[in-house]
Protein backbone atom coordinates (compact mmCIF):
# COMPACT_ATOMS: atom_id res chain seq x y z
CA UNK A 1 0.00 0.00 0.00
CA UNK A 2 2.78 2.79 0.80
CA UNK A 3 4.37 1.58 -2.55
CA UNK A 4 1.65 3.45 -4.36
CA UNK A 5 1.73 6.28 -1.93
CA UNK A 6 5.77 6.71 -2.76
CA UNK A 7 5.40 5.93 -6.57
CA UNK A 8 3.85 9.43 -7.38
CA UNK A 9 6.25 11.18 -4.51
CA UNK A 10 9.26 9.81 -6.67
CA UNK A 11 8.16 11.33 -9.68
CA UNK A 12 7.52 14.58 -8.15
CA UNK A 13 11.29 14.44 -6.33
CA UNK A 14 12.93 13.73 -10.14
CA UNK A 15 10.92 16.37 -11.25
CA UNK A 16 11.95 18.72 -8.72
CA UNK A 17 15.96 17.92 -9.22
CA UNK A 18 15.39 18.62 -12.58
CA UNK A 19 14.11 22.07 -12.31
CA UNK A 20 16.54 22.78 -9.83
CA UNK A 21 19.51 21.52 -11.88
CA UNK A 22 18.21 23.49 -14.91
CA UNK A 23 18.14 26.63 -12.28
CA UNK A 24 22.04 25.58 -11.71
CA UNK A 25 23.07 25.43 -15.22
CA UNK A 26 21.31 29.12 -15.91
CA UNK A 27 23.51 30.76 -12.85
CA UNK A 28 26.86 28.82 -14.48
CA UNK A 29 26.91 30.16 -17.67
CA UNK A 30 25.24 33.79 -16.45
CA UNK A 31 28.43 33.65 -14.18
CA UNK A 32 26.05 34.17 -11.30
CA UNK A 33 27.34 32.86 -8.34
CA UNK A 34 27.01 33.25 -4.61
CA UNK A 35 29.06 36.70 -4.44
CA UNK A 36 26.19 38.53 -6.40
CA UNK A 37 23.28 37.26 -3.86
CA UNK A 38 25.90 39.16 -0.68
CA UNK A 39 26.99 35.09 0.21
CA UNK A 40 31.00 34.85 0.58
CA UNK A 41 32.19 31.16 0.18
CA UNK A 42 35.17 32.04 1.76
CA UNK A 43 37.43 29.91 -0.42
CA UNK A 44 39.97 31.14 -2.98
CA UNK A 45 39.07 32.82 -6.34
CA UNK A 46 40.95 30.73 -8.56
CA UNK A 47 43.95 28.11 -7.72
CA UNK A 48 46.80 27.87 -10.08
CA UNK A 49 49.05 25.35 -9.72
CA UNK A 50 48.47 24.21 -6.07
CA UNK A 51 48.98 28.11 -5.65
CA UNK A 52 45.24 29.97 -4.30
CA UNK A 53 44.35 33.31 -5.59
CA UNK A 54 42.60 34.97 -3.03
CA UNK A 55 39.11 36.72 -2.99
CA UNK A 56 40.72 39.87 -1.77
CA UNK A 57 43.15 40.18 -4.42
CA UNK A 58 40.62 39.27 -7.31
CA UNK A 59 37.93 42.15 -6.07
CA UNK A 60 41.02 44.58 -5.80
CA UNK A 61 41.98 43.97 -9.40
CA UNK A 62 37.84 44.05 -10.60
CA UNK A 63 38.07 47.14 -8.32
CA UNK A 64 41.10 48.79 -10.14
CA UNK A 65 39.67 47.73 -13.40
CA UNK A 66 36.49 49.06 -12.88
CA UNK A 67 37.66 52.36 -12.14
CA UNK A 68 39.74 52.34 -14.49
CA UNK A 69 36.41 52.15 -16.87
CA UNK A 70 33.97 53.78 -14.79
CA UNK A 71 33.86 57.00 -17.33
CA UNK A 72 32.85 54.09 -20.62
CA UNK A 73 30.52 52.10 -18.34
CA UNK A 74 28.33 55.00 -17.34
CA UNK A 75 27.55 55.63 -21.07
CA UNK A 76 26.32 52.23 -21.48
CA UNK A 77 22.52 50.96 -21.59
CA UNK A 78 21.78 49.26 -18.67
CA UNK A 79 21.59 45.91 -20.58
CA UNK A 80 25.31 46.29 -21.94
CA UNK A 81 26.50 47.66 -19.06
CA UNK A 82 25.72 44.43 -16.96
CA UNK A 83 27.33 42.25 -19.47
CA UNK A 84 30.14 44.79 -19.54
CA UNK A 85 30.37 44.12 -15.91
CA UNK A 86 31.01 40.50 -16.37
CA UNK A 87 33.55 40.76 -18.41
CA UNK A 88 35.70 43.32 -16.29
CA UNK A 89 35.43 40.48 -14.14
CA UNK A 90 36.51 37.87 -16.54
CA UNK A 91 39.23 40.20 -17.34
CA UNK A 92 40.25 40.85 -13.51
CA UNK A 93 40.40 37.14 -12.86
CA UNK A 94 42.74 36.23 -16.05
CA UNK A 95 44.86 39.01 -14.83
CA UNK A 96 45.54 37.23 -11.53
CA UNK A 97 46.21 33.69 -13.16
CA UNK A 98 48.32 35.35 -16.24
CA UNK A 99 50.55 36.98 -13.66
CA UNK A 100 50.92 33.77 -11.26
CA UNK A 101 51.85 31.71 -13.93
CA UNK A 102 54.56 33.87 -14.98
CA UNK A 103 56.15 34.48 -11.35
CA UNK A 104 55.77 30.67 -10.94
CA UNK A 105 57.59 30.28 -14.13
CA UNK A 106 60.03 33.16 -12.75
CA UNK A 107 60.58 31.63 -9.96
CA UNK A 108 61.26 27.77 -11.67
CA UNK A 109 63.44 29.54 -14.22
CA UNK A 110 65.53 30.92 -10.68
CA UNK A 111 64.71 35.08 -11.47
CA UNK A 112 63.43 35.81 -8.09
CA UNK A 113 64.31 38.80 -6.77
CA UNK A 114 66.62 39.39 -3.76
CA UNK A 115 65.94 40.92 -0.43
CA UNK A 116 67.75 44.28 -1.25
CA UNK A 117 66.16 44.65 -4.32
CA UNK A 118 62.96 44.48 -2.95
CA UNK A 119 64.42 47.00 -0.26
CA UNK A 120 65.51 48.90 -3.11
CA UNK A 121 62.69 49.29 -5.12
CA UNK A 122 60.16 49.83 -2.32
CA UNK A 123 62.05 52.76 -1.05
CA UNK A 124 62.54 54.48 -4.57
CA UNK A 125 59.08 54.34 -4.96
CA UNK A 126 58.14 58.32 -5.25
CA UNK A 127 54.98 57.63 -3.22
CA UNK A 128 56.86 56.68 0.09
CA UNK A 129 59.00 59.74 -0.37
CA UNK A 130 59.12 63.09 1.14
CA UNK A 131 61.76 65.24 -0.36
CA UNK A 132 63.68 62.58 -2.15
CA UNK A 133 63.99 60.17 0.86
CA UNK A 134 62.07 57.35 2.06
CA UNK A 135 59.56 58.05 4.86
CA UNK A 136 58.49 54.94 6.49
CA UNK A 137 55.48 56.34 8.14
CA UNK A 138 54.45 56.74 4.21
CA UNK A 139 55.00 53.19 3.19
CA UNK A 140 53.25 52.21 7.05
CA UNK A 141 50.28 54.42 6.49
CA UNK A 142 49.53 52.77 3.07
CA UNK A 143 50.19 49.26 4.04
CA UNK A 144 47.92 50.51 6.38
CA UNK A 145 45.19 51.65 3.89
CA UNK A 146 45.11 48.61 2.49
CA UNK A 147 45.11 46.34 4.83
CA UNK A 148 48.22 44.52 3.99
CA UNK A 149 50.89 43.17 6.05
CA UNK A 150 54.49 43.98 5.71
CA UNK A 151 55.40 39.91 4.19
CA UNK A 152 52.41 40.02 1.67
CA UNK A 153 53.21 43.32 0.35
CA UNK A 154 57.15 42.73 -0.11
CA UNK A 155 56.18 39.18 -1.85
CA UNK A 156 53.85 40.71 -4.41
CA UNK A 157 57.11 43.10 -5.19
CA UNK A 158 58.90 39.85 -5.06
CA UNK A 159 56.53 38.26 -7.60
CA UNK A 160 56.06 41.60 -9.50
CA UNK A 161 60.25 41.73 -9.75
CA UNK A 162 60.24 37.79 -10.99
CA UNK A 163 57.40 38.73 -14.03
CA UNK A 164 59.35 42.21 -14.79
CA UNK A 165 62.45 39.61 -15.27
CA UNK A 166 60.45 36.87 -17.63
CA UNK A 167 59.20 40.08 -19.84
CA UNK A 168 62.72 41.50 -20.12
CA UNK A 169 63.89 38.09 -20.77
CA UNK A 170 61.13 37.28 -23.31
CA UNK A 171 61.96 40.86 -25.34
CA UNK A 172 65.83 39.87 -25.77
CA UNK A 173 64.90 36.38 -26.86
CA UNK A 174 62.31 37.80 -29.63
CA UNK A 175 64.22 40.54 -30.75
CA UNK A 176 66.52 39.77 -33.93
CA UNK A 177 70.11 40.56 -33.86
CA UNK A 178 71.38 43.40 -35.17
CA UNK A 179 73.20 41.52 -37.78
CA UNK A 180 70.58 39.70 -38.88
CA UNK A 181 68.13 43.34 -38.75
CA UNK A 182 71.20 44.63 -41.20
CA UNK A 183 71.21 41.29 -43.69
CA UNK A 184 67.43 41.55 -44.15
CA UNK A 185 67.58 45.11 -44.82
CA UNK A 186 69.99 44.57 -47.07
CA UNK A 187 67.79 41.79 -49.21
CA UNK A 188 65.12 43.75 -49.45
CA UNK A 189 67.05 46.71 -50.63
CA UNK A 190 68.87 44.32 -53.45
CA UNK A 191 67.56 44.12 -56.65
CA UNK A 192 67.89 40.83 -59.16
CA UNK A 193 68.06 41.77 -63.02
CA UNK A 194 66.90 38.51 -64.68
CA UNK A 195 67.00 40.10 -68.00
Amino acid sequence: MFEKVRKPVKAKNIVAYIIFGAICVVFVFLGIGPSQFGITTGGPAAIVNKEPISIADYREAYSRLQNQYQSQMSLLPAAQRQFYVNALRTQALEILINSEVVAQSAEAMGLHAADHEIRKYITNIPFFQKDGRFQRELYDNYLRYRKVSTEKFEAEVRKDLSRSRVQELLEVALTPPKVSLEMNTKSEQTQVNLS
